[in-house]
């Protein structure tokens, strides 16, 4: 239906970005907005860990954001995937960690898979360009500082 990706250089080992993308415990550390995480079922992490989630002032307009998390792909070092279920739908969202000079290259693709039909129309038009484009841009940026300040 609708897909976006961004990428950013960090200058950090592999292992160790993808160590933190991966660890869905960890993404309220580098979320852009403020995420509360809760494990519901399957193991703590990989393939099947499902948790409960709470997104705060999810791009300026809607103030919480309830749903779910699953992941559905963990192949370390190089892809992890997770898929999340909202009100505004069902997104994949896939982390792919390649080297690149002294660093690697991290990318980020968002892919709705199904939601609201009125989405399909404002998503691409307007609420990736004002609001989603920054919210990941940001997470990137997070994940960037959080891991170069540790090496």
């Amino acid at each position: 239906m609708f897909s976006r990706e961004m990428s950013i250089f960090v200058n950090a080992p592999a292992d160790q970005v993808y160590e933190l993308v991966s660890d869905i415990r960890r993404h309220p550390q580098w979320a852009f907005n403020p995420l509360e995480l809760h494990h519901i079922a399957g193991p703590e992490q990989g393939v099947g860990a499902t948790f409960s989630s709470v997104a705060r002032r999810v791009a300026g307009i809607v103030e919480t954001l309830q749903g779910q998390i699953r992941v559905v792909m963990d192949e370390p070092p190089n892809q992890f995937a997770f898929e999340t279920h909202d009100p505004s739908g069902r997104y994949r969202w896939t982390f792919t960690v390649a080297s690149e000079g002294n660093g690697i290259r991290l990318t980020q693709r968002m892919e709705k898979l199904s939601g609201p039909w009125i989405l399909r129309y404002l998503q691409p038009a307007i609420l990736w360009p004002l609001f989603g484009r920054a919210q990941v841009r940001g997470g990137l940026e997070n994940i960037k500082t959080l891991l170069e300040k540790q090496t």
